[in-house]
């Protein structure tokens, strides 16, 4: 529903699906082109079944692989676990399990990279757990030189517009793949033992970067983005 005239967006079904129709509408323009979707349950199942890489459970995964650019002068830095109070033991250890189990991780025996944890607590008696790569990795890294977006361009482009949306990724950093070199740097070290990140995770240095650029290529050409 708009201010004064435009073309329609939706049709009778969605209409009063939406339950829009109890709303005065001045105006319902029935000249221009038309597409016969199903908005049924069954056109939606049909939708989602046709794009179904997009609304599958779990956590989703960008084409585009990152890379982290080590400098050439660099010396692996191997740090000893830190110590875990034992109240956040069986938390941390079920996290520990979520990123097994969703392939953010996985275990390795051996490595010449390690850092430890820094455990976050968050309601519900559940925690975060995160890299602590201050320790020596970000130190050993190139960072990448990518513009983040600044607030006032941001409102610029979005300046005449009259429907706006957001997006909150979940857990974005980690929507984004390592490639096999980058894997080697970014391992943690636990008190059950040594675990290799396979996805971008929070606290590299160049992740504000590399997300950014990431999502300049995905959008590339849609304007308001």
């Amino acid at each position: 529903v708009v201010n004064g005239y435009g073309n329609n967006i939706l049709g009778r079904d969605w209409i009063y699906a939406l339950n829009l129709h109890t709303r005065t509408l001045n105006d319902i323009d029935s000249n221009g082109p038309t597409l016969n979707v199903n908005f049924g349950p069954e056109g939606l199942n049909e939708l989602m079944a046709r794009h179904s890489e997009i609304f599958q459970e779990g956590l989703g995964c960008c084409k585009i692989k990152a890379h982290l650019h080590v400098k050439p002068d660099s010396i692996p830095k191997f740090c000893k676990p830190r110590s875990l109070p034992f109240a956040y033991r069986e938390a941390v250890e079920q996290d520990l399990n979520r990123l097994i189990n969703t392939g953010i991780i996985e275990p390795v025996d051996v490595s010449k990279w390690a850092a430890p944890v820094v455990v976050v607590p968050k309601p519900g008696g559940k925690v975060r757990l995160c890299a602590d790569l201050s320790t020596g990795v970000n130190q050993s890294l190139e960072i990448d030189q990518y513009p983040l977006p600044k607030p006032n361009d941001l409102f610029v482009a979005l300046n005449g517009g009259q429907q706006f949306s957001k997006i909150d990724f979940s857990e974005a950093y980690l929507q984004v793949a390592l490639d096999d070199e980058s894997k080697e740097l970014l391992v943690i070290n636990t008190h059950k033992g040594l675990f290799r990140y396979n996805r971008l995770p929070f606290g590299v240095a160049s992740a504000p970067s590399i997300f950014q650029k990431i999502m300049d290529q995905m959008l590339a050409g849609l304007q308001g983005t």
